[in-house]
């Protein structure tokens, strides 16, 4: 098969790592493996249980070895935050709210988001095993990072995973001037002739984060990707922030897609509507959101050797009309790859944090 991304070469992965480096802030790379167990030993500091440290420094890691820079291992001082205000908790419950043949919903009580992600698509992937097609959602767990390693556990299962998130108001609809509607970024991932393929992105031009990396740094957004508070499209990060991002394709349509996203991770799974959701992003308050992860067994709807004939005819098709475009995930695996080899950036913050600079390494 050709080797495709998600995108068209010439649209950027949404929020992946390349868009935007910090030119101010001198960055060291590092091995994956040491800073895995370095956050793994900070968060268990903090209370975190062995094998919930474990999945959320590895997920950490894994966000920015794929290249997703402001949704990886910096996010560690997001936690710690969350821990200091006592809004995001170290080792909080999770309990089955609701259960059914093809679906469940955990509360998780400001829980950390990683560990709970992955136990959501175990519960997913088994129940489609018994039925075909099921959902589970989950209520108030922290920031799940990103999000194409749960929709890759269905894959690997023989599965088409789905995960999507709504996150705090961020968004403006088109039109508008206030900041309604989250980022909400979803993954889907399925497997083609043994190769997991998976996109993962936001649904707003541009991610939250690469709006506050460009406040950082005094410089200008791209244009068309913002507005201020009346509206009016502007580049500059702090009118932005009054404002708000606007959808991705910066239409209607766009907000359409992302409004279904936060009902789905949302309202449909006992959640809060979009414009109440908080603590993804700012940490004075506790998470209050809604995550949903769908697995829907291919075996059981189609027979797989068609499914993937046609998606693989499909692919290459894409590939033969459009020069330089990739399999879904194809370029965040290459980028894993080299951080294998090579580490993965690390601030200086983070490496004071780590401990990555002291002679006793």
């Amino acid at each position: 098969m050709s080797q495709i991304d998600a995108r068209s070469a010439a649209t950027a992965d949404n929020g992946a790592a390349g868009s935007v480096r910090n030119k101010g802030d001198a960055r060291q790379m590092a091995p994956m493996q040491e800073v895995a167990a370095r956050l793994e030993r900070v968060l268990r500091a903090e209370g975190v249980p062995v094998d919930d440290a474990r999945i959320t420094a590895a997920h950490m890691v894994e966000g920015t070895a794929r290249g997703y820079v402001y949704h990886g291992v910096e996010r560690i001082f997001q936690l710690l935050d969350g821990f200091d205000h006592g809004t995001q908790r170290p080792a909080a419950p999770r309990r089955t709210v609701k259960d059914g043949p093809g679906f469940a919903v955990l509360e998780c009580e400001g829980g950390l988001g990683p560990p709970t992600a992955e136990a959501a698509m175990e519960i997913a992937i088994g129940k489609a095993d018994d039925v075909g097609i099921a959902t589970v959602g989950v209520l108030n767990a922290g920031h799940l990072g990103i999000l194409a390693p749960w929709a890759e556990m269905a894959a690997r299962a023989g599965k088409l995973g789905v995960a999507l998130t709504a996150s705090e108001p961020g968004v403006v609809v088109p039109g508008g001037r206030t900041a309604i509607l989250g980022t909400n970024p979803i993954a889907y991932s399925f497997p083609v002739d043994g190769v997991v393929l998976s996109a993962d992105f936001s649904t707003a031009a541009t991610t939250r984060s690469v709006l506050l990396d460009h406040r950082d740094r005094g410089e200008p957004l791209p244009p068309g990707v913002a507005v201020d508070e009346e509206g009016k499209p502007t580049q500059d990060p702090e009118a932005a922030l009054r404002g708000g991002l606007l959808p991705l394709g910066y239409g209607l349509k766009a907000a359409f897609f992302s409004v279904l996203i936060s009902v789905i991770a949302g309202p449909l799974v006992g959640g809060v509507a979009n414009h109440h959701v908080t603590g993804t992003r700012w940490m004075t308050s506790p998470p209050r959101k809604a995550d949903t992860f769908i697995a829907i067994d291919i075996a059981q709807l189609t027979d797989v050797a068609t499914f993937t004939d046609e998606v693989r005819g499909l692919l290459e098709r894409i590939q033969d009309d459009v020069p330089g475009f990739y399999v879904p995930g194809t370029g965040a695996q290459r980028r894993r790859e080299r951080a294998e080899r090579e580490g993965i950036p690390v601030s200086a913050r983070l490496a004071d944090l780590l401990g990555l600079n002291r002679s006793d390494r």
